[in-house]
C-alpha cells in the first residue's frame, strides 16, 4: 500500500515515469525484458511480496539490470522487510539496494519506527551508493532520532533468535490452517509446494514467520481478525507478539480496487505475523474463533 501511494501519488508529480510489471515467478525475467528501457534507473522489486507471497528470482532481474544499455547500468532495489536480513541477503544475489522497514524485524519489539537502507558499492560518477544516499540524508534531515536508534540496535542483538523462533512458529501454524475446512487457501513461501519454492529456496533460508490465507467469504475473514485473542490487530508485522490483519481493507485498501483485482488480490485473505508464544497457544485461539463464527 505504501509503496503503490509512493509510486502513484508521489514520484510522478516529480516528472519520473512509473511502469508496473509482474517479475515474479519463472516469467517475472522476460516479463521485466519486455519492459526495460534506456531510460529506466531503476527496478523495484519484493521477494516475497506482502501479502500475496509471490517470488521474484533476484539474481536473473539482476542480471538482466545490470546489462540494460543505460549509461551508468540500471539499479535494483529491493524491499527485503519479509525476510530480514537473517533469512536472505540480496546484495549476494545481484541487488543494487536492500530497503528493510527496521520498525519489524530489526527492532523486533513493536515501539519504535525506523528504516534501513544498505547498498552494494557502486560508483555513479565520482559518488558511491552510500555517499549519495547519506547525502540526502542529510541534506533532508531524515537521521534516526538517538532512542529510536538504540531501541532498533538492541532489537539487531536478539534478531536472529527471534526470527528463527517465529519462523519454526509458524510453520507449525501453517501447516496446522490446512487442516481446516473452512480455511481455503493457506499462502506460505516456506511450503515445498508453493509455485515458486525452488525460486525462493535459493535465495532465501525458509518461509519466514507471515502467514496469509483465505476462506472466500469476508465476513468470516472479518470475524477471525476481531475475535481471535492473542493476535493483536495492527498493519505491523515482524514483532515478537502475533499479529493479525485483514489487508484489502487496513494496510492495502489506498490501493484502488480495480487495481486490486488486476493483481488477484483477495479481499478476503488474512494475514499473521506469528511470535514467540507458544503455536499450540495460537492454533487454540485461531480454532476458537473460527469455530464461533455462525453464518
Amino acid at each position: 500500500g505504501g509503496t503503490y501511494r509512493l509510486m502513484s501519488k508521489i514520484a510522478t508529480r516529480h516528472g519520473i515515469t512509473v511502469t508496473y510489471v509482474n517479475m515474479s515467478g519463472v516469467d517475472g525475467p522476460n516479463s521485466l525484458l519486455q519492459r526495460i528501457s534506456p531510460i529506466t534507473k531503476l527496478v523495484m522489486i519484493e521477494s516475497p511480496t506482502n501479502p500475496m507471497q509471490r517470488i521474484c528470482d533476484i539474481q536473473a532481474i539482476a542480471n538482466i539490470c545490470h546489462s540494460n544499455n543505460h549509461p551508468i547500468g540500471t539499479l535494483l532495489s529491493i524491499d527485503n522487510t519479509m525476510m530480514s536480513p537473517i533469512l536472505s541477503r540480496p546484495l549476494l544475489h545481484g541487488a543494487d539496494i536492500v530497503i528493510h522497514s527496521a520498525t519489524k524485524f530489526m527492532s523486533g519489539h513493536a515501539d519504535t519506527m525506523a528504516g534501513v537502507v544498505t547498498v552494494a558499492n557502486k560508483i555513479d560518477n565520482d559518488k558511491s551508493l552510500s555517499e549519495l544516499i547519506y547525502f540526502y540524508q542529510n541534506a533532508e534531515g531524515t537521521g534516526l532520532a538517538p532512542f529510536d536508534s538504540w531501541l532498533t540496535l538492541r532489537g539487531i542483538r536478539t534478531m536472529p533468535l527471534r526470527v528463527y523462533k517465529q519462523q519454526s512458529n509458524a510453520l507449525v501454524v501453517a501447516t496446522w490452517l490446512r487442516s481446516v475446512d473452512s480455511i481455503k487457501r493457506v499462502i506460505y513461501c516456506g511450503f515445498s509446494d508453493h509455485p515458486d519454492y525452488d525460486i525462493h529456496s535459493k535465495q532465501s533460508s525458509g518461509g519466514g514467520c507471515v502467514i496469509c490465507f483465505t476462506t472466500n467469504n469476508l465476513e468470516l475473514s472479518k470475524h477471525i481478525v476481531t475475535t481471535t485473542k492473542l493476535f493483536k490487530i495492527t498493519v505491523s508485522f515482524g514483532s515478537v507478539s502475533s499479529v493479525i490483519s485483514l489487508p484489502g481493507q487496513m494496510s492495502h485498501a489506498s490501493i484502488p480496487a480495480e487495481v486490486r483485482s488486476v493483481r488477484e488480490f483477495p479481499e478476503d485473505i488474512v494475514r499473521m505475523s506469528i511470535g514467540l508464544e507458544s503455536p499450540k497457544d495460537l492454533i487454540n485461539d485461531l480454532k476458537s474463533a473460527i469455530e464461533s463464527f455462525s453464518i
